[in-house]
């Protein structure tokens, strides 16, 4: 009976120590997630484009070293960037000479994203998709000023050309 007892103590003990060490690794799996919870949150801050505060779309490192978003380049030289006589960084004032995509942090921002809920993949695309569309309206917005200038332009020189003939 006493050897029972011993053997059934042992079993317990076993069983015990096999529960704790279970736990521990059930604790082990929640530190881990949440160091990538933290992960995400740091990727998530050093990813965002300052100028918008959103997840860089198409990011553009600039000859500083600083890096924003294509479109909010392209708006801060039309809005913000001359205000120094020069087309600069809107965060150090550099003279931006050049810019170049960054190919590493747009594949690291796909895939930070493919790993997120199917709810915010859909937010992103909708950014992606409104950025487009201002992009695009952008563009045909300059392209018909453009043609209103030349338009005008060549109004100034026929008026001119026939002034000249006229003699005056």
């Amino acid at each position: 009976a006493k050897l029972k007892e011993a053997l059934k103590a042992k079993t317990d003990s076993e069983k015990h120590s096999e529960e704790i060490a279970n736990h521990k690794q059930g604790l082990k799996i929640k530190d881990n997630s949440k160091e990538m919870l933290d992960l995400y949150s740091k990727c998530n801050e050093e990813l965002k484009c300052s100028i918008c505060d959103e997840l860089f779309i198409e990011p553009m490192a600039l000859g500083c070293g600083h890096v924003y978003c294509s479109h909010c380049l392209k708006q801060w030289e039309v809005n913000c960037g001359n205000c120094f006589g020069k087309f600069n960084c809107p965060n150090c004032r550099e003279p931006i000479l050049q810019f170049n995509k960054s190919l590493h942090l747009e594949n690291l921002i796909s895939s930070v994203v493919n790993g997120l809920s199917e709810t915010l993949k859909k937010e992103r695309e909708n950014l992606v998709r409104e950025r487009k569309a201002e992009e695009s309206s952008a563009k045909e917005k300059l392209e018909a000023e453009k043609r209103q200038r030349e338009h005008e332009q060549r109004q100034r020189n026929q008026r001119r050309r026939s002034r000249r003939a006229r003699g005056g």
